[in-house]
């Protein structure tokens, strides 16, 4: 359970940033605000990655990275629903194309990490 820690905080910390009203955000370039949202989820979906592989069960990697993918996008779908009820906030189709991208690179780069020389002669995880 510990290995889920991080993933679970990092969401909690995306939630809480969706819940400030938008008045109170200050304003943001477009361009900074679709890379702060690749990033989260880009973090997010890495994070649910690596807790995934520490998991018993047999899993593949890739198998993994598509759960954390999967799992990453749907916590993009629910936030963004969840900012229809904040003031000041809208369910934004651009933030969420955002947030699915970064997922995507978050399982990649995780997936790619896991494949590579280096991972597999420091770790035993395949």
């Amino acid at each position: 359970m510990r290995h889920w820690l991080p993933p679970l905080l990092w969401a909690v910390l995306i939630f809480i940033g969706s819940s400030i009203p938008g008045r109170e955000i200050p304003g943001m370039v477009s361009t900074a605000s679709i890379l702060l949202h690749v990033g989260e989820y880009c973090a997010l979906a890495a994070l649910a990655a690596r807790a995934g592989a520490r998991q018993p069960g047999g899993m593949q990697g890739w198998q993994i990275a598509v759960v954390a993918f999967a799992a990453a996008v749907w916590f993009a779908v629910t936030d963004e629903i969840h900012q229809a009820w904040v003031p000041g906030r809208t369910v934004d189709t651009m933030d969420f194309i955002a947030d699915a991208a970064g997922a995507g690179a978050g399982t990649l780069a995780w997936y790619f990490l896991l494949r590579s020389r280096v991972w597999k002669k420091r770790h035993i995880i395949v």
